[in-house]
């Protein structure tokens, strides 16, 4: 099991495209299989990730700071 943690940016840059999110967490999903996870976990404070990890398929499993999980094929 490898855990993804706050997914930060940086403040001078004010538009992110829609997908960076997205694209980042499936990096580290790609990167975990490589090593040989089968699971992956994350937590998430800010709606906007909260969003990337739904879009993506993680199943949320609390109400405040969502955490987020899934089996990597």
């Amino acid at each position: 099991m490898v855990k993804i943690g706050f997914i930060t940016r940086n403040p001078s840059v004010k538009q992110l495209p829609k997908q960076t999110k997205e694209i980042l967490i499936r990096s580290l999903i790609d990167y975990a299989k490589e090593l040989g996870y089968q699971y992956v976990g994350g937590w998430v404070s800010d709606e906007y990730t909260k969003k990337a990890f739904r879009d993506i398929g993680f199943t949320e499993t609390s109400n405040n700071v969502s955490e987020f999980l899934a089996k990597i094929n």
